[in-house]
C-alpha cells in the first residue's frame, strides 16, 4: 500500500509541485519509476 501511495505522490508532485515544466525525459523517468514500484507492489 505504501508503494502505491508513494507512486501517486511522486506523480502529483511532478504535476503540481511548483517545479518548472518537466522535460519529456523527466516525465518518462517518473512514470517508469512509478510503474516499477507498482509492479513490485503487485507481486
Amino acid at each position: 500500500m505504501h508503494k502505491t501511495w508513494r507512486a501517486n505522490a511522486q506523480m502529483l508532485d511532478l504535476a503540481i509541485g511548483g517545479h518548472p515544466w518537466p522535460t519529456r525525459d523527466q516525465i518518462i523517468d517518473r512514470l517508469t519509476m512509478a510503474i516499477n514500484e507498482l509492479t513490485c507492489c503487485r507481486e
